[in-house]
């Protein structure tokens, strides 16, 4: 201002200035507002998401055995058949435990759901990292089994047999149900022989 007009008073550049002062004193206000809103939202944004993927996880999770439940099972059968598939061989084995009570007529505390919660246990260990176990039923478990055919099938229902009945077998007899030694009822398709996750299960 003092060069572009020589006749300018010292008295009007002073309030130039202070008027710019004030400005960028209102602007920085006005940013750091801004930017506490915006890491409040970002906060709020982040708990929201975490809140919905936990409340995703708590249901695709059996709340008895915390195994993958029927949600869950379902998702996975999609994937097979989605058009992104790897194409792996895939079986798919129908577990029931045939031989104990109905856990839907007694509390949660009974040793009905205590061998239940056992048996999930002893799945779990039994299956390799890739493949996959559900419980989909008040006695029915699930399984997937990557990279398998017809000729693995029948060792493979041998080595789930003989798991969860050795691994009952270790239960303390107090806590037995009298429906053990347990019988296991298996069915068995493979990917190869059906089109859908439904001609899928049907056929298992």
């Amino acid at each position: 201002s003092l060069r572009s007009d020589s006749s300018g008073k010292i008295s009007d550049v002073l309030s130039e200035i202070e008027y710019l002062t004030s400005s960028i004193s209102e602007a920085m206000t006005a940013e750091t507002e801004l930017t506490t809103a915006l890491k409040s939202s970002a906060e709020k944004l982040a708990a929201s998401e975490k809140a919905t993927s936990s409340a995703r996880e708590a249901s695709l999770r059996d709340r008895l055995t915390s195994l993958p439940n029927h949600i869950a099972l379902s998702e996975r059968l999609e994937g097979l058949y989605s058009a992104t598939a790897e194409g792996r061989r895939t079986a798919l084995f129908l577990v029931s435990l045939n031989r104990l009570f109905d856990i839907t007529q007694v509390p949660n505390d009974t040793v009905g759901n205590r061998v239940l919660k056992k048996s999930a246990s002893i799945f779990r260990n039994t299956i390799k990292k890739n493949d996959f176990v559900a419980r989909i039923g008040p006695r029915e478990f699930a399984f997937l089994f990557d990279n398998v055919g017809q000729e693995s099938v029948g060792a493979i229902a041998d080595r789930l047999n003989n798991s969860i009945i050795n691994g009952l077998a270790l239960i303390p007899e107090e806590n037995r149900p009298a429906t053990l030694p347990m019988e296991l009822a298996i069915g068995v398709a493979l990917t190869d022989d059906a089109h859908s996750p439904h001609e899928l299960r049907s056929r298992a």
